[in-house]
């Protein structure tokens, strides 16, 4: 396992350094919400070994945190980030599982292992899994204080397009969600940023769509 952390390619502005959450946000738990990609291994020779690929994933995530900035930052308090450009994590991991053993069924016990560690004073995390079949994991964990599943999406389609050397999408306006609810003066035992529910226990569903219905 190589730990790497990634910070914006371009320095955050002074005038941006300090982002207020919006009243909901301030209320949120920091937790991390998890997404995982993965890629299927192709017989080709065309594509790069799995070290070009993650050296391709750090140097466009870089580009992609800069125009991302509060995600390189740090929480300050339950309404506050500073976005002082201290970075995201990048995990490279290999593992002597194929891809099949973990989705043919489905281990949840194992796709824990395809998680990055749990530090919560980062609000991104990535990890970078190669399997012995030659298919790889793309698992990203955002803090759901800063991030919704829309905020996701920009984010990867930005980090894509940074990946590809393309014309970058148009950002999401970042302090919107602030100017609509912006923070209030309250009780901190009324935030939950502090304590996570890490102890509950959770039902998860599974949803498997046919690839001929995916468009």
């Amino acid at each position: 396992e190589n730990r790497k952390c990634i910070k914006p390619s371009t320095a955050t502005p002074t005038e941006l350094k300090t982002l207020k959450l919006s009243l909901l946000d301030q209320l949120s738990p920091n937790i991390h919400g998890n997404m995982t990609l993965f890629y299927p291994h192709t017989n080709t020779t065309t594509l790069p070994d799995f070290s070009t690929k993650s050296q391709l994933l750090q140097t466009s995530l870089s580009q992609t945190l800069s125009r991302f900035y509060p995600i390189a930052g740090r929480l300050h308090d339950a309404a506050t980030v500073h976005c002082n450009d201290h970075g995201a994590l990048f995990i490279e991991s290999l593992t002597n599982a194929s891809l099949s053993d973990i989705l043919t069924p489905p281990n949840f016990d194992t796709l824990q292992c395809l998680l990055p560690s749990a530090d919560t004073s980062m609000l991104l995390l990535v990890r970078f899994t190669s399997f012995r079949c030659g298919a790889t994991a793309l698992t990203i964990s955002l803090s759901h204080k800063i991030a919704d599943i829309a905020t996701v999406i920009a984010l990867l389609k930005t980090w894509t397009a940074a990946c590809a050397g393309a014309t970058p999408p148009e950002l999401p306006e970042l302090a919107l969600g602030a100017a609509l609810f912006p923070p209030r003066e309250i009780n901190p035992g009324m935030s939950a940023s502090v304590n996570t529910v890490s102890s509950e226990k959770f039902t998860s569903r599974r949803f498997v769509f046919d690839a001929s219905k995916v468009r």
